[in-house]
């Protein structure tokens, strides 16, 4: 990732999610230290849940890229699930 901050507990650059209707969520980029507090907000149906789901590894994203505890997403999906 080019912006990656090393120790980061989360690494989010440019995170895109598709689904059927069109972009769940497109452009989300932020970095995170390990304990940190983070605040996912935006208006009913604006995709919040899908990207704390993507960002947990339950979801695969379309585009874009993220780190979470070192490991690269969508790659590594399982092991950041574990």
């Amino acid at each position: 990732m080019e912006t990656e901050h090393r120790g980061a507990a989360l690494d989010v650059l440019g995170l895109g999610l598709e689904g059927p209707r069109g972009w769940v969520f497109r452009g989300i980029g932020f970095h995170a230290e390990p304990g940190a507090l983070l605040a996912v907000t935006g208006a009913s149906g604006s995709g919040r849940t899908c990207l704390l789901l993507a960002l947990c590894g339950r979801m695969r994203t379309h585009e874009g890229s993220a780190r979470v505890a070192g490991l690269p997403l969508p790659r590594r999906l399982g092991a950041v699930r574990r």
